[in-house]
């Protein structure tokens, strides 16, 4: 009773269930866990064997190669930097084994070599003869013959010594015919005692080599001596430099026929960064006032296509103790001046453009004045003088003639010792001063007596 109450009614309608199962050894293994350090370690040691890889194959080695390539690369270099030292004079030799083997290795039926010298005349501030020329093989001489106008000749002359630079082949030779260094002037040069200083003049230049198998040349220039030419039958002289200026005076020996003279060019006695210019050829050198008994003219006028032109002369630099302007005297006609920048300092009378007039002189269309871009007038005020002497004047120091003065002016600072006078210093004696159309606005400063247009 107790044992049926145990199991119950339930447990005996039950049904057996079945499992499966499996006899054997994989029942008896147990699973085993991984180790995480062990697998981390093993995985940076292939990291490093990777890297170290790349860094060997990737860049040593190819620093490696760069190396070898830049050692060799310097080598080579080197072999040739030794090479061109070795070669450097074979354009030279080579020149030379052409010049002495075929080409002039004949016997004179063949062409002979040919010279070409440029022969030119350099007439600024210096006149020049300068002929260069190449030279095949042998050395080379060189000749000139001057011959004036009037046939007066110098006669065949070598040119030597200081006069000829040789540069490899090249000769460079160079005469002086004019220069106002003394010494060096025209008249002043023995080789031309013969010659008319203001005369036109012919030059035969003849190039010789030593070698007969090379031909001579001769050439032929013409220049003039003294100015940049002549005209009207040799009485008037035309200038376009200061030279040409300076050489109207009579220290150039010029002939009495001159009696004009005609400036066609402007003429600059500062010519900054030039080389062939009056202040590079003659530094420091002062103009001297012109004194021409003979000269009765002077016109700066130029037909520029059909308008005329006046040139003009800019900062001329007179210091003289006699009387001083452009001219120290003049008698005669003044046309068209144009003297910008002017500074004069006279010991005598001082004048734009005479000290002092020696006969009854007309003065038209003249004008002397400062320049605010030119005279730097920014650093300078009225107390600078740019015009002084004994007697001071804007056209001229002093008058003892009769003088007309036509559509001219003068604009400048003035400082005379005795009188200043905005056209005219001083005027002396019982003389005719007619002024038309003519003005002065000046500064003018004077121990004595000053006048807007006559001092005294």
């Amino acid at each position: 009773m107790a044992e049926k109450m145990k199991k119950g009614p339930s447990e005996a309608g039950r049904k057996t269930l079945k499992y499966p199962h499996k006899q054997g050894i994989n029942l008896n293994m147990r699973e085993q866990k991984g180790n995480p350090r062990l697998t981390l370690l093993v995985g940076c040691l292939a990291i490093v064997i990777l890297a170290g890889c790349v860094a060997k194959f990737g860049v040593i080695d190819q620093y490696r190669r760069l190396d070898a390539a830049q050692a060799a690369y310097a080598s080579v270099h080197t072999e040739y930097t030794q090479m061109q030292e070795l070669l450097k004079g074979y354009d030279r030799l080579l020149m030379e084994y052409r010049t002495y083997s075929m080409e002039w290795a004949t016997d004179g039926s063949e062409d002979t070599g040919k010279l070409t010298p440029k022969m030119e005349i350099i007439n600024k501030e210096r006149l020049l003869l300068k002929v260069t020329c190449d030279t095949p093989r042998d050395p080379l001489h060189f000749y000139v013959t001057v011959t004036d106008a009037q046939g007066h000749s110098t006669g065949r002359m070598e040119l030597t010594g200081s006069e000829v630079n040789v540069s490899y082949r090249t000769y460079t030779v160079t005469m002086v015919l004019d220069d106002l260094t003394e010494g060096k002037r025209f008249s002043q040069q023995r080789r031309f005692r013969q010659l008319t200083p203001g005369s036109d003049l012919t030059l035969k230049v003849e190039v010789e080599s030593d070698s007969r198998l090379v031909d001579s040349v001769t050439g032929k220039l013409t220049t003039n001596s003294l100015f940049a030419e002549v005209r009207d039958g040799g009485t008037t002289a035309v200038v376009t430099y200061a030279r040409h200026l300076q050489n109207l005076d009579e220290g150039s020996g010029l002939p009495t026929a001159i009696t004009r003279a005609l400036q066609e060019q402007d003429i600059q006695f500062v010519n900054t960064g030039m080389d062939d210019g009056w202040d590079s050829c003659y530094p420091g050198r002062r103009f001297t006032p012109i004194y021409n008994e003979n000269l009765a003219y002077y016109d700066s006028t130029v037909a520029v296509g059909t308008q005329p032109y006046h040139p003009v002369i800019y900062e001329l630099p007179v210091d003289t103790d006699g009387d001083g302007g452009l001219f120290e005297s003049f008698r005669g006609t003044l046309r068209n001046i144009r003297l910008c920048g002017a500074e004069i300092s006279a010991g005598g009378n001082a004048g734009g453009l005479a000290g002092s007039l020696r006969g009854g002189t007309t003065i038209e269309g003249c004008q002397v004045y400062l320049s605010p871009t030119r005279d730097k007038l920014s650093s300078k005020n009225e107390q600078d003088i740019w015009i002084s002497g004994a007697t001071a004047g804007g056209l001229v120091g002093r008058c003892g003639h009769d003088l007309t003065v036509r559509n001219s002016f003068a604009s400048t600072v003035l400082e005379g010792g005795r009188c200043a006078g905005g056209l005219v210093g001083y005027i002396s004696g019982t003389r005719t001063v007619y002024v038309e159309h003519s003005y002065a606005d000046c500064y003018l400063y004077a121990s004595g007596t000053t006048g807007g247009l006559i001092g005294s």
